[in-house]
């Protein structure tokens, strides 16, 4: 009788654990979709040059066009107008930490490219 229980217990703690683990899955998909789809109307980048983005996407497309005068615009001492779009947009905290210390558009969008496939690569 008691290999009996201990199996019936040693089922419930496989099944529990595979639920905990497809929650702890979905959890991370729902994190991941967020970041990567486009963003409301009202939470588009506008570039100083006229230009818009709508995801981390078409920022890293804008960043590997973008000329110095446009990028110091908007990444200067006084402030990283990309990072804050990325953290407060995406809530993407870490790539925001990340994009803060990189100071050239295409070493930008490198990094923005990195977690974007990293991010592709959990769902």
């Amino acid at each position: 009788m008691a290999n009996a229980n201990n199996s019936k217990l040693q089922n419930i703690e496989n099944f529990l654990k595979t639920v905990m683990s497809t929650e702890r899955h979905q959890s991370q998909i729902k994190a991941v979709s967020k970041l990567l789809p486009k963003c409301t109307e009202d939470k588009k980048f506008y570039v100083c040059d006229g230009a818009v983005y709508s995801s981390l996407y078409e920022l890293v497309d804008g960043l590997k066009m973008m000329n110095e005068p446009t990028f110091k615009y908007h990444v200067n001492a006084q402030k990283n107008d990309f990072m804050n779009w990325v953290r407060d947009v995406f809530g993407d905290a870490l790539l925001a930490k990340e994009i803060a210390k990189i100071p050239h558009p295409r070493g930008m969008a490198k990094k923005i490219e990195a977690r974007i496939t990293t991010l592709q690569r959990t769902i």
